[in-house]
């Protein structure tokens, strides 16, 4: 699966949470076309990074258990002449060091 549409699908968990109506666990998976298990896996990774998400078993959706807002996006551009100088245009340079004993260095 393509960065684009994991991102798209994390945006959309968010926006159904925050209004409650992801409905069960089971939902949320037919709603994202997911299986149940990659659904549990999502929501768990984004408890496990902070998301306070928690399942009402009485009104059977997701919420969130405080204010919480995240965004997940990302942006492709060309750099300006600017940012390719302060760059370097992209390149690294290293410089490596023996930090080898005198019995190794032969």
């Amino acid at each position: 699966m393509n960065l684009g549409k994991q991102i798209e699908r994390l945006n959309r968990i968010n926006t159904l949470i925050k209004l409650e109506k992801t409905g069960t666990p089971k939902a949320l998976s037919q709603i994202l076309g997911l299986s149940l298990r990659q659904t549990q896996n999502i929501i768990e990774d984004l408890r496990l990074m902070g998301a306070p998400i928690a399942y009402d078993r009485v009104n059977k959706n997701y919420y969130y258990q405080e204010d919480f807002e995240f965004d997940v996006s990302f942006t492709i551009r060309s750099l300006t002449k600017e940012e390719k100088t302060n760059t370097s245009g992209g390149s690294l340079q290293c410089n490596f060091i023996s930090f080898l004993s005198p019995s190794f260095a032969g």
